[in-house]
């Protein structure tokens, strides 16, 4: 049997990621505001709800990279389904691009789209 030495017998331990969801049912300015707020209590990263007939939550997202120095900022979620890959793929490169590499993606159907289909069987 080997030994094991101090080195090898050491587990890493991982921080947990502290993430806040900003809902944009407020002015740019608020979702700005709080994104800052967010990054002075500590958290990690911030991520906008990107919610169809809402404020876009990319052009909020470049808002907050310009008015963050330390959090990572992304959308929490985008849909792929009322967005297109390409334009959301461009998007994001953008928003890494000017945020200095902090930029993530989550991607998921999100909500809002219950609405859109609702209205598009109604009318």
């Amino acid at each position: 049997m080997g030994h094991h030495g101090p080195a090898q017998s050491r587990r890493s331990v991982t921080r947990p990621v502290l993430e806040a969801e900003i809902t944009p049912g407020m002015e740019p300015v608020g979702v700005v505001a709080l994104a800052r707020e967010c990054e002075e209590a500590g958290f990690d990263r911030v991520g906008i709800s990107d919610i169809i007939l809402w404020p876009d939550s990319f052009m909020l997202q470049a808002l907050v990279a310009a008015g963050t120095e330390r959090v990572e900022i992304g959308a929490m979620v985008a849909n792929p389904y009322s967005r297109h890959p390409a334009v959301l793929a461009s998007a994001v490169a953008t928003l890494d691009e000017i945020s200095g590499g902090r930029a993530f993606l989550g991607l998921g159907v999100g909500a809002g789209s219950e609405l859109v289909l609702v209205a598009s069987h109604v009318g």
